[in-house]
C-alpha cells in the first residue's frame, strides 16, 4: 500500500483493489475471514461503506 500512496501508479492501485475485492467476496462465499482482505482494501483508499456494499450485494466477475 505504501508504494501505491507514493508513486501514486493508479492502474496499479485499481488492479490491486480489483484483486482484493475478489479475494473478500471470495472469502465470504468461502465463509472463511474477510478481516485480512479489507483491511488491505481500507489501506488502499476503499471507504469501509462500500466495502460493506461489495460484501452484502457484490458479486465475482466471470472472467471467461
Amino acid at each position: 500500500e505504501k508504494l501505491f500512496n507514493s508513486t501514486a501508479d493508479n492502474n496499479f492501485k485499481e488492479k490491486a483493489i480489483e484483486a482484493w475485492k475478489k479475494r473478500l467476496l471470495i472469502c465470504r462465499d468461502d465463509g472463511s475471514s474477510m478481516k485480512g482482505a479489507a483491511s488491505h482494501l481500507e489501506k488502499l483508499g476503499v471507504r469501509k461503506s462500500l466495502i460493506d456494499k461489495w460484501i452484502e450485494i457484490g458479486e465475482i466477475e466471470d472472467e471467461s
